[in-house]
């Protein structure tokens, strides 16, 4: 819990809260003074140009192979994503003059080596193609944090804190780690880490809607749409989604416009695989009947059917490089790269 202590927000656990988790403590040899010497200083970026006012212009990302120039301005029919944590560019921000390559001003300034209250010790950034598992439990692309054993945090995940104030909810959340039940945000499980909730009540949230982007844009209306959540009490049925038209629960997190009324469901205004950049690149892929190693995710339009459940492919795709095999992302099978 956290507690004021001489104008000073201290944060305070149980013993046994702490003891229960091996990866939250480290245990330190008093007489030989052993420590964590891990440091948040290590820097992602090599600074190459500064202007008068000692900002970075141009840097060197150990991500990319060209420089990257820092920018303030983004055109009005741009649809930019970070690199990094895959969200929604935004100033300022780096980019490479050569090709395509965006990274958010934070994002690139990143330490390679951070310390993160989920666990202990220190975590490391590295550059992945993709990843499945994050916290978030999504398939996504971009930079990750790695820690001990199997813990892998997405940029967004990793920015998380510890408490957390939901505008969809009146109570500061907090993360339980033995927290059951369903998520209200999408209405999935949660998974062996818990969820953030309030201990009073039964509202919580996992990782993965924690880390939805509060504001994003859709073709179906000109203005931005709100990460929004309901109370219910109106009638079910008024509850539809703008885009798809089908039923909305009422109890679950959507996007919307209060200025065209506009609701829809957070899959239909993000897309199936909203953190998976166009142009990943996949590779030692075997089984389901196909087994050539190189396939590339990508968005495709046309009549092309899916080589595994035979339905069209209209959305989110992966296609090998060498012939014509296709498939769905949902009917991909990831769980044997891992």
């Amino acid at each position: 819990m956290f507690r004021l202590f001489e104008g000073r927000l201290q944060f305070v656990v149980h013993v046994k809260c702490v003891l229960e988790y091996d990866s939250l403590y480290t245990i330190i040899d008093q007489e030989n003074g052993d420590r964590d010497d891990a440091s948040d200083s290590s820097s992602s970026i090599r600074v190459i140009k500064v202007n008068e006012l000692g900002e970075a212009m141009k840097v060197h990302h150990f991500d990319h192979e060209h420089d990257l120039v820092l920018g303030d301005k983004i055109k009005g029919d741009d649809d930019r994503a970070c690199d990094g944590c895959m969200l929604p560019i935004s100033i300022p921000f780096y980019y490479c003059s050569r090709c395509n390559f965006f990274l958010h001003k934070t994002c690139a300034e990143l330490p390679k080596i951070k310390h993160h209250w989920f666990q202990l010790p220190a975590i490391t950034l590295e550059a992945r193609n993709w990843r499945l598992r994050s916290l978030c439990d999504r398939l996504c692309s971009g930079l990750f944090y790695f820690g001990v054993g199997s813990n892998k945090f997405c940029l967004r995940c990793a920015a998380v804190p510890y408490t957390i104030k939901n505008e969809g909810h009146q109570h500061v959340l907090f993360l339980d780690r033995k927290c059951e039940g369903k998520c209200n945000g999408c209405g999935h499980n949660h998974k062996n880490f818990g969820a953030f909730r309030y201990k009073e009540c039964s509202f919580s949230l996992d990782f993965a809607c924690i880390t939805l982007p509060l504001e994003v844009r859709h073709k179906c209306d000109r203005h931005i749409l709100k990460l929004s959540y309901e109370d219910g009490e109106d009638d079910p049925e008024q509850f539809r989604c703008d885009v798809c038209e089908k039923k909305r629960d009422a109890y679950r997190l959507y996007y919307s416009c209060s200025t065209c009324d506009n609701s829809v469901h957070s899959r239909c205004a993000l897309g199936g695989y909203p953190f998976l950049k166009d142009g990943t690149i996949f590779s030692k892929f075997h089984g389901q009947g196909h087994f050539h190693v190189n396939y590339i995710g990508k968005v495709v339009d046309g009549y092309s059917y899916c080589s595994i459940c035979g339905k069209p492919c209209q959305d989110e795709v992966v296609k090998c490089t060498k012939c014509d095999y296709i498939v769905h992302v949902d009917c991909r099978d990831f769980s044997a790269n891992f």
